[in-house]
């Protein structure tokens, strides 16, 4: 899963450097996503994120991973599921 891929794997040192990360007492070569994500206070992420994270690691929370905003439909059949959406929008023209 996501939360067990290394951080090496997806945040490489231009994205977050080796002092950043021993400064959250993590090492690049040993440290997962899941990790990261618990220890980390991200730029205008609240801390619940962290907690809702992990909550999905384990399956305590089923998220749908979109990358796009869905529709009101989508949302609620979603909800009525019993699951959460998060829309990860990678380009500032999706926010228009």
């Amino acid at each position: 899963s996501l939360g067990d891929l290394q951080v090496q794997q997806i945040l490489g040192c231009d994205v977050i450097s080796d002092r950043a990360l021993a400064r959250l007492h993590l090492h690049r070569e040993s440290a997962t996503v899941r990790d990261f994500w618990m220890k980390a206070r991200l730029h205008k992420i609240p801390d619940h994120v962290a907690l809702c994270i992990d909550s999905f690691y384990f399956g305590l929370r089923p998220l749908r991973l979109m990358f796009r905003i869905p529709s009101p439909e989508e949302l609620l059949a979603m909800q009525a599921e019993g699951s959460r959406c998060v829309s990860a929008l990678i380009s500032s023209k999706m926010l228009t």
